[in-house]
C-alpha cells in the first residue's frame, strides 16, 4: 500500500508556498521580501528532509513533490528576483540568462532524482 506522509509534504508545501508569494512580491516590486521568502523557503526544505528522514516517511511522491518545490523556490523565484533587479534592463539578453539559469536548476532537479531512484546508474 502507498501512503502520503502529511508532515514532511505539509512542510514542503510551506516552501512551494514560499516559492508562490515570493513571485507575487518580485510581480509588486517588494524584492527584499522576495529574497525573505526564498531564504524562509530554504528552511522549510532543511526540515521537510529532515522530518522525513527521522519519521521514516520519505517516499516517491514525497521526492517528486519536494523537487518541484525546489524547483519554484530556488530555480523560478530567484531568477523573477535577478531578473527584476539586473536582467530586465538588458532585453533578450537578459531573458536568455534568466532562462539558462532556470533551465539549469530544473536539469540539475532532474539528474539528481534520477541518480537517487536508480542508484545502480551511478
Amino acid at each position: 500500500m502507498k501512503r502520503i506522509y502529511v508532515l514532511p509534504n505539509l512542510i514542503t508545501t510551506a516552501n512551494f508556498l514560499c516559492g508562490i508569494i515570493a513571485f507575487m512580491c518580485v510581480y509588486n516590486g517588494r524584492i527584499k521580501q522576495a529574497a525573505l521568502l526564498v531564504f524562509l523557503a530554504m528552511v522549510f526544505d532543511f526540515f521537510d528532509g529532515s522530518i522525513a528522514r527521522i519519521q521514516g516517511s520519505y517516499s516517491n511522491f514525497g521526492m517528486e513533490y519536494d523537487s518541484l518545490a525546489d524547483l519554484v523556490s530556488f530555480g523560478i523565484a530567484p531568477m523573477f528576483i535577478v531578473y527584476a533587479v539586473v536582467l530586465s534592463n538588458m532585453g533578450r539578453v537578459g531573458m536568455g540568462i534568466a532562462f539558462l539559469y532556470c533551465t539549469c536548476a530544473a536539469l540539475r532537479l532532474a539528474r539528481f532524482n534520477t541518480q537517487i531512484s536508480s542508484p545502480s546508474e551511478k
